[in-house]
């Protein structure tokens, strides 16, 4: 958690940072240590235990840039969730599906052309040792290089 939160502390003070956290607990922890480090309310929790109304509210306050910086999550916002002003995605879960993890950071890789920004930092914070099985941005970015490229018939 001392990591993800040197990791955060170097961005932009405007910026708008989805976190997948590895538990509902974790992303808890993480938003409590944000609204510590950041300043109160400055971060929140969307997980399948918020109340549907609430989590409603919170994506909107994150969508609208009203005070909320980052938006920690577990499993809810991975598919399906469009916050096109995401300027920053933080993965701190492993996943083993190079599928999922595409979908995750897809969360923030929106571009101009689709009402996103400009730019998106990814910020991979996994643990050292974990099996090859766990993707990361270093492992899917191989995948997306031998992928063979098709031509459009």
């Amino acid at each position: 958690n001392a990591t993800i939160l040197k990791r955060l502390a170097h961005l932009p003070k405007r910026s708008r940072t989805l976190v997948f956290a590895c538990s509902i607990a974790h992303a808890e922890v993480l938003a409590m240590i944000l609204d510590s480090y950041f300043g109160t309310d400055c971060a929140a929790v969307v997980s399948s235990r918020t109340p549907r109304a609430e989590r409603i509210d919170v994506i909107e306050r994150f969508r609208n840039g009203d005070g909320i910086r980052f938006l920690c999550n577990v499993g809810v916002l991975t598919t399906g969730f469009d916050a096109p002003r995401a300027d920053s995605v933080c993965l701190t879960r492993p996943t083993a599906s190079a599928i999922r993890y595409e979908q995750m950071v897809g969360r923030g890789l929106r571009g101009p052309k689709n009402g996103g920004t400009e730019k998106c930092t990814v910020l991979d914070v996994q643990d050292k040792g974990l099996p090859d099985s766990i993707q990361s941005y270093g492992r899917v970015l191989e995948l997306w290089d031998r992928r063979p490229v098709r031509a459009n018939r």
